[in-house]
């Protein structure tokens, strides 16, 4: 059996969006790749994936062109979605232990605890919030010993989710 790595949308939309690539995100999924690893995601990553190319492609910041490529990328990684009523149990149970972590953040982090897996994110925020408190989180970005992570003040118009890390 191969070894299972849950992804967030932050992870997957710089994949797979033109002009979004990081090295330190294309390493990670090359190591995957390598080690014949699975990924597996929340089913939540089937709804924001799409909203997020959509909604860069009304905003202009991709074409309509591009938004089609991004989204058969998208598909082509073959990220199997995780159908469990075990999922909202384990939200439910880390909403409690885990205070100001949005609850769609913790879907994901429900997955990878279910899947006994670590939890892949590019989200510096969601990162911030959980690099002491879980020990399954892992940032997929770029991280140097001088950059400083720490949990972004919101306002009532920011998107929950992945539209903070756009």
């Amino acid at each position: 059996m191969n070894p299972k790595v849950c992804v967030d949308a932050s992870v997957v939309l710089r994949w797979i969006l033109p002009n979004s690539q990081e090295s330190a995100t294309d390493t990670v999924l090359s190591s995957w790749v390598n080690r014949e690893s699975d990924l597996i995601s929340s089913p939540l990553l089937d709804i924001e994936i799409p909203a997020a190319i959509k909604k860069l492609a009304d905003i202009k910041r991709i074409s309509p062109h591009q938004g089609e490529d991004a989204y058969a990328l998208y598909r082509e990684l073959h990220i199997e979605i995780m159908k469990s009523n075990d999922i909202m149990k384990t939200v439910w149970r880390l909403i409690s232990e885990l205070e100001g972590v949005n609850l769609l953040d913790l879907e994901y982090l429900a997955v990878a605890e279910l899947a006994d897996s670590e939890l892949w994110t590019a989200d510096k925020k969601l990162f911030a919030q959980l690099k002491d408190r879980s020990p399954r989180v892992r940032f997929a970005g770029e991280l140097t010993d001088n950059t400083r992570v720490e949990p972004k003040k919101t306002t009532k118009s920011d998107f929950p989710g992945l539209w903070r890390v756009i």
